[in-house]
């Protein structure tokens, strides 16, 4: 009878000892998964989020290109493509988003807008350039008008970068829209 009261004095201590260390474990693993799955909700709502920000960026930089190639017809543009969000969001969106093909794409629109961006300025401080230049030379009663002309031609093949320029720009970003809604539309 010793030896039975005995084993059940070991079985009951080791069920004391072992229910609190497994339903201690159990709950830390419901804890780890509730944390996981909360972190996944958290990092799927900034991608979301990315997504949104990135698509509004390129349909604005979309109209703002079709807009600049209509008004480079007339020669002057006064204002530029907006890479600004495109810039900021560069590194945080390889953390987010995993469609490599939509970051290569969006990095190639980022390049090119850049481009566009430096080609935009170059063309206006010539024609700048070439009007302060214009309005010297008349003061001074000259005819001749030879850097003014120049700067005018250099201006001129800049425009017809520009406009090689933007077909390519919009339809990559055209590519990048098709990517951002399908992303938008997995996650959703």
């Amino acid at each position: 009878m010793e030896i039975i009261l005995s084993a059940v004095g070991v079985i009951v201590t080791v069920i004391a000892i072992v229910i609190p260390v497994w339903w201690d474990n159990r709950k830390k693993r419901i804890e780890e998964r509730i944390n996981k799955q909360r972190d996944a909700e958290a990092t799927n709502a900034k991608r979301l989020q990315l997504l949104n920000l990135l698509r509004e960026a390129m349909r604005k930089n979309l109209q703002l290109v079709s807009q600049a190639e209509e008004e480079l017809k007339q020669q002057i543009i006064f204002y530029n493509v907006d890479t600004v969000l495109l810039e900021a969001t560069a590194s945080m969106k390889y953390e987010l988003i995993t469609n490599v093909e939509l970051n290569r794409l969006t990095d190639s629109v980022r390049y090119e807008l850049e481009h566009l961006h430096r080609k935009v300025d170059l063309q206006l401080e010539i024609w700048i350039s070439a009007q302060e230049n214009s309005e010297q030379i008349m003061e001074d009663e000259q005819i001749l008008d030879i850097p003014s002309r120049r700067l005018m031609h250099t201006r001129n093949q800049i425009i017809g970068s520009i406009f090689a320029q933007t077909g390519r720009i919009k339809q990559e970003i055209s590519q990048v829209l098709e990517l951002i809604e399908g992303e938008i539309n997995y996650n959703n």
